[in-house]
């Protein structure tokens, strides 16, 4: 199982203009589709998310005691914290390239990063080992097959993915439940959600 935390998008935010704009532009521009050719299609995702912390792989055996570790983490971040917005905000021109996803940057609240913080500290303390590298905020929205993606074509990628605009009413939302994830092939299965 490969697992991850990440906050819920609100299901009052609606992604799709942004994503179909990436995978087909606009008219006199190329989306991806065409950027990439037709065996490397940009595919949105269905639950997009913000990932606060990668888990990584884990033997099934070991889920209990991450749920565990999970829940207890969330119960001290609220008990700790005096209930207060935690905020995303999307930046025009922040759609970026990674190893296999486009993704969006954006500014969030620094209680998130305190969340963080203490979900960290509670695996390992339960002896949960962790991707730890430093966690930029950003908007998953859709994936790309990696071996398809040809380097030459990156040149083309980039740029475009610079003019991706943000909405008005998508620059700035609040999160208010997170969840732990396993990325699977067919996608993300949910395994514990709880609110904060």
């Amino acid at each position: 199982m490969r697992l991850f935390i990440a906050f819920d998008i609100p299901k009052k935010i609606d992604l799709t203009k942004i994503q179909k704009y990436i995978a087909k532009g606009a008219p006199k521009s190329d989306g991806l589709d065409a950027i990439l050719g037709k065996d490397a299609k940009f595919v949105p995702t269905k639950q997009p998310h913000l990932t606060l912390v990668f888990i990584g792989a884990q033997p099934e055996s070991k889920v209990q005691s991450i749920k565990n570790a999970f829940f207890e983490a969330i119960e001290e971040f609220v008990g700790k914290q005096k209930r207060g917005k935690i905020e995303f905000n999307l930046e025009d021109g922040a759609a970026v390239l990674g190893v296999n996803a486009v993704t969006m940057n954006g500014t969030i609240a620094q209680r998130a990063f305190e969340l963080q913080q203490i979900i960290i500290q509670k695996f390992k303390h339960d002896g949960v080992r962790i991707d730890a590298r430093p966690w930029l905020p950003h908007l998953t929205l859709g994936r790309i097959n990696p071996a398809l993606i040809i380097k030459k074509k990156i040149d083309a990628i980039e740029p475009f993915l610079e003019t991706v605009q943000v909405p008005d009413k998508l620059n700035m939302f609040t999160l208010n439940s997170i969840t732990l994830y396993d990325a699977t092939q067919d996608g993300y299965q949910v395994i514990e959600t709880l609110k904060i």
